[in-house]
């Protein structure tokens, strides 16, 4: 398991608008263990205003979602099953693009350039997430 937390995968969502033009909708990672998708919020209105629908497991404009079991379900579903509770799962969805038939969603690797900055943006956020649900959990405590 430890080899596992060294493999890292970071790959865009991208949306297909009614016009063919593809929009980049969301992040989703694999590092450390964990796998983690967020929305990419200054290409997300654009998609938008051409009528995306956020992807209904990820209602969160701006959370960033952490799974340290799994490869999102959303996402497990577009790999074999035989790969599906592996970190290959992310390795599998980048090489086949993630499409599904009739399907306007899929997905491509992030070069490698952009990749540090990727990472370190969802660490940060998940860091800032977890420092603000201990505030909450402390303000409750007080009541």
């Amino acid at each position: 398991m430890e080899e596992n937390k060294k493999k890292e995968y970071y790959a865009v969502v991208l949306w297909k608008d009614a016009e063919g033009k593809s929009h980049i909708v969301g992040s989703l990672a694999y590092f450390e263990g964990k796998y983690y998708f967020k929305y990419e919020e200054s290409s997300l209105k654009g998609a938008r205003e051409k009528n995306f629908t956020d992807i209904a497991a990820f209602n969160e404009e701006r959370k960033i979602y952490i799974s340290e079991n799994s490869l999102f379900n959303f996402f497990k579903m577009r790999v074999p099953e035989k790969v599906q509770e592996k970190p290959e799962a992310m390795e599998e969805l980048i090489r086949s693009k993630g499409k599904k038939t009739g399907d306007d969603i899929s997905v491509m690797e992030l070069p490698k350039v952009y990749r540090p900055a990727l990472k370190a943006e969802m660490k940060r956020i998940e860091k800032d997430q977890k420092e603000a649900m201990e505030n909450n959990s402390r303000e409750l405590e007080m009541y």
